[in-house]
């Protein structure tokens, strides 16, 4: 006999209670007038005899209940073999439908093992039983079913998920499913290759904690020991300006496994596929490779897809992109302060940020194309030779020049304005608050330097950041700035100080965007630009001010895409050429779309006359088949561990129990209590019945 909440058992300290009273209990001594007490002694001794007897039986009776109802709440259980295969169960299965269990040929695959092994699991259930199948990538959507006919049907149709694995919840999900369950047999079965990526939070004391005591945890693995894999990690395409006329495409290729691996990639648009040099990968290194692609060969936009030599894993040696005509992002930048000295130059810093070079293969790793000009020359600029413009540290602006940039921007273009020592408060005054939305106070310097401290990391400016923000942005230290007061027109603030004062507004001018901040780009007020976090931001503030944050942009399945749109209603195609209306909803000023993509391939959105191409890819942490340890594994007499070729359906019936015995205990608990209430009211006979005897 076996205790499935052994812990009641304390209860049986209780029984004590009755003995306690009774030995403390003494009835008070009554005096009565009496002539003779000799004719009474017979009587007494009688007396006194048979009501010992009925107290000590009565006791007997209370402490028995008492124990019935600690027993009952222990919950005994026989465990017998000869009765376990009717006794009822609760069963929940973890499935792992994450796309490592597509590894091997399409006919015995991970995942067709994985379902057969769930089948077989489900044939040692009947209908008094209950079962719940869990996934993985969606612990949330619980497959269930009455009838355990139907639940077997929908586990066949399960299919490979490419988004990220939720183990954890999918444990937590099952754990509180089988605390609900009634069945005397509680069973956790999890079946998948036991990736260490996915399997290793087993080692979590806490997420072992959510599985209840009383619940036989089995693990089915159908992994292998001897995968190999490689993988495409990430692709981009740029424009090396030695070669104008072709496009680089730079990949990232790595092996995952213990040997040597020779590829073949392969680069597929439209119809056409373009055959690359092979590539020799070393045991468990990357490498990143780049190819030449002429422009003239590739469609004006089309989405493109880079592979390389299909292995036991196939979803992730494929990589979607959009690709076509890289178009260069023209920048006029207005130095306000040149120097003869190139690190005391008002441009040093940001000109670096804006076409950063890899001095290793001699390109640039920007399509950014910047001009660089003293301000004393810009009276003389075409400014819609541009894309967008940077004014950094300019003193003042003629009417001439501030009227050509209202026009500027008001067609579309881009204003990016810095501050700085020599810039002028009373011509900016004039014209600013029309063109950005604020108005400029004082420059005001601090003892303790300020830090970024309300950042939407929501916005395109700062989205790229959300993952390193916490290491990296408060990094940043100012002690000199530009304060400001809003306008009734006042400016959108993406960004403010750690004193509250504003940082990097936004302003929308006609079809333009006009961005100021209130910090330099070079080293006199703050020591931002020696950041890691001044290049992603430069160049995240140049290509959002000119329209080109969402361009070419690359997405995992699962992750949210929001896209700035013009029209009511848009549509989206599919990476199987389905298409799905999506109506525009205003956010701020902003008319917007969002949607979350669920497989990897090409994603068109069509606003009006104009397509926007989105390459989503499955996250490649999956790609590591690396094995977790079965030393790794929770160390419990309720922990079993089998390989995929065991006796399933024989292994689960030995661990179940035959009959539950708490329902018997409560019984003989009531029965004893109603002996006792019984023989509390029953009266002995009375001294005056026995003398007439």
């Amino acid at each position: 006999m076996v205790f499935l909440s052994p812990l009641f058992l304390l209860g049986l300290l209780a029984v004590s209670l009755p003995i306690i009273i009774h030995l403390f209990y003494r009835r008070k001594v009554r005096n009565i007038r009496f002539s003779s007490l000799l004719l009474l002694r017979e009587i007494i001794k009688r007396y006194s005899a048979r009501q010992k007897l009925h107290e000590i039986l009565i006791l007997l009776l209370r402490c028995a209940a008492i124990g019935m109802v600690a027993f009952a709440l222990a919950k005994p259980a026989l465990k017998t073999s000869f009765l376990s295969s009717s006794a009822p169960c609760a069963c929940a299965i973890v499935f792992d439908d994450t796309y490592s269990m597509a590894y091997g040929s399409n006919a015995v695959n991970r995942l067709t093992r994985a379902r057969q092994a769930s089948i077989a699991v489900l044939r040692t259930l009947s209908r008094r039983d209950s079962a719940a199948v869990f996934l993985v990538s969606a612990p949330d959507e619980v497959l269930s079913a009455q009838d355990i006919g139907m639940l077997t049907e929908t586990v066949n149709l399960i299919n490979v998920s490419y988004k990220p694995p939720r183990f954890e919840e999918a444990i937590k999900r099952a754990g509180a499913f089988l605390k609900d369950a009634q069945q005397l047999n509680r069973q956790l079965v999890i079946i998948g290759d036991m990736q260490e990526n996915t399997y290793g939070t087993l080692a979590n004391k806490e997420l072992e904690n959510q599985i209840p005591e009383n619940v036989q945890v089995i693990f089915i693995d159908i992994g292998d020991d001897d995968a190999t894999n490689a993988a495409v990690t990430e692709v981009k395409t740029f424009l090396d300006f030695r070669y104008p006329k072709e496009i680089c495409v730079e990949a990232k290729i790595q092996n995952f496994s213990g040997k040597e691996m020779n590829l073949k990639p392969v680069l597929s648009y439209g119809e056409q596929k373009r055959p690359f040099k092979s590539v020799t990968l070393l045991p468990s290194t990357k490498e990143t490779v780049r190819f030449y692609v002429p422009s003239s060969a590739i469609p004006k936009e089309t989405g493109a897809c880079f592979s390389i030599e299909e292995d036991g894993l196939d979803i992730d040696n494929r990589f979607y992109l959009p690709i076509g005509e890289v178009k260069r992002i023209k920048v006029l930048v207005v130095n306000g302060d040149p120097s003869p000295l190139p690190e005391l130059d008002e441009l040093f810093y940001i000109r670096i940020a804006l076409a950063p070079f890899d001095p290793t293969m001699g390109i640039s790793l920007s399509d950014i194309e910047p001009t660089l000009i003293p301000y004393f020359q810009l009276e003389r600029v075409k400014f819609t030779d541009y894309r967008a413009v940077i004014l950094a540290n300019v003193q003042s602006l003629s009417n001439v020049t501030v009227k050509r940039l209202e026009d500027f921007v008001r067609g579309g273009g881009g204003l990016l304005i810095f501050s700085g020592e020599r810039l002028a408060i009373e011509n900016y005054n004039n014209w600013l608050g029309e063109l950005a939305g604020v108005r400029l106070l004082e420059k005001k310097s601090f003892e303790e330097p300020l830090i970024l401290d309300s950042v939407d990391y929501t916005h395109p400016v700062f989205r790229a950041l959300a993952p390193v923000a916490a290491e990296t942005v408060p990094l940043a230290r100012f002690w000199r700035i530009m304060r400001t007061e809003p306008l009734e027109r006042k400016a959108n603030i993406i960004a403010t100080y750690s004193n509250g004062d504003g940082a990097v507004f936004e302003y929308l001018f006609g079809k333009g965007k006009v961005l100021f901040l209130t910090m330099t780009c070079d080293r006199d007020w703050t020591n931002l630009p020696i950041r890691t976090v001044f290049v992603p931001l430069v160049q995240a503030l140049t290509r959002y001010s000119v329209g080109a944050s969402d361009e070419q942009w690359s997405f995992v399945v699962g992750e949210e895409i929001r896209v700035r749109i013009e029209s009511d209603v848009v549509s989206l195609v599919r990476p199987d050429g389905s298409t799905t209306e999506m109506a525009a909803r205003m956010e701020g000023s902003e008319r917007v779309v969002r949607f979350i993509p669920d497989v990897p391939g090409v994603y068109i959105l069509r606003d009006g006359a104009k397509e926007m191409l989105f390459g989503v890819n499955a996250e490649r942490e999956e790609s590591e088949l690396a094995r977790i340890s079965k030393e790794a594994l929770p160390k419990s007499d309720r922990f079993h561990y089998l390989a995929s070729g065991t006796e399933i359906e024989a292994f689960l019936e030995r661990l179940r129990m035959g009959v539950k015995l708490w329902d018997y205990f409560l019984y003989a608990a009531l029965g004893f209590l109603l002996a006792e209430l019984v023989l509390s009211n029953r009266r002995l006979p009375s001294f005056k019945k026995e003398g007439k005897k």
